[in-house]
């Protein structure tokens, strides 16, 4: 089924990924072999380094872009959106960017306080960022800071705001059963099929046209939906004017 995107206990990786991943393989740089996980740090592609690496800037290994990751996964995995941040406001500044002190402490303080004007939209994507803290810009796992031992990277992951997983795999599981995350992947494969974007607001009755993948959950199932469905069908061709 498709939910094994987010919740495969393996992964297919060379002996140079293997050892970013701290795991033991028998193979070497070049092939790449299936591998199964050995413990819970790591779970689906939400653990790949290709999806954890993607917010690195180039500059700082250990300085993770924790809240990109948190926005990323607001927007792209539950197509939710959010209001452009006020023009005064620079989205480019990290609170913890002096690397002195715990960062994850000093970025709490600076987005989750009720009272504060960053509230009220970092209260829907910082938690959910700062479960992926426990990997750097490498999607190297670690427990603590590289440059202070006393300072925690493990924090329990968000989906809603409310519920809490202190594992990978838990969490992995939880978003692949989430139903906003099933109506997501609906509508990026019906763009897809398209050709073009389709709004956000056609998100719920094309998951509920959708009776076969809603049944089996199986990724074939949705594109059979898709392409049956009479929109698909009588669709317009572009205008090449």
């Amino acid at each position: 089924p498709w939910t094994n995107i987010f919740n495969a206990d393996y992964s297919y990786m060379n002996k140079r990924l293997a050892d970013i991943y701290n795991i033991s393989v028998n193979t070497d740089n070049n092939t790449f072999v299936k591998v199964d996980y050995p413990d819970e740090k790591r779970s689906g592609i939400l653990a790949h380094g290709s999806y954890l690496s993607a917010f690195f800037d180039g500059k700082s290994i250990p300085l993770t872009k924790d809240i990109r990751r948190g926005i990323n996964f607001y927007e792209k995995i539950l197509c939710k959106s959010m209001p452009l941040p006020p023009p005064d406001v620079d989205i480019d500044l990290d609170p913890a960017a002096d690397l002195e002190g715990c960062r994850i402490d000093k970025r709490k303080q600076s987005t989750t306080n009720p009272n504060g004007t960053c509230f009220q939209c970092h209260q829907h994507f910082d938690r959910i960022g700062m479960g992926f803290e426990r990997f750097n810009n490498l999607g190297e796992y670690r427990e603590v800071q590289e440059d202070d031992n006393k300072c925690s990277t493990i924090q329990d992951f968000y989906l809603d705001g409310a519920t809490k997983f202190s594992t990978m795999p838990a969490f992995a599981d939880a978003v692949s059963k989430n139903s906003n995350v099933q109506r997501c992947l609906a509508l990026k494969m019906k763009s897809y099929a398209y050709g073009s974007d389709v709004s956000t607001a056609y998100v719920k009755p094309i998951f509920l046209e959708m009776d076969k993948f809603k049944t089996s959950m199986n990724f074939q199932d949705l594109i059979v939906d898709i392409v049956t469905n009479d929109q698909f069908a009588k669709r317009e061709g572009r205008d090449e004017n």
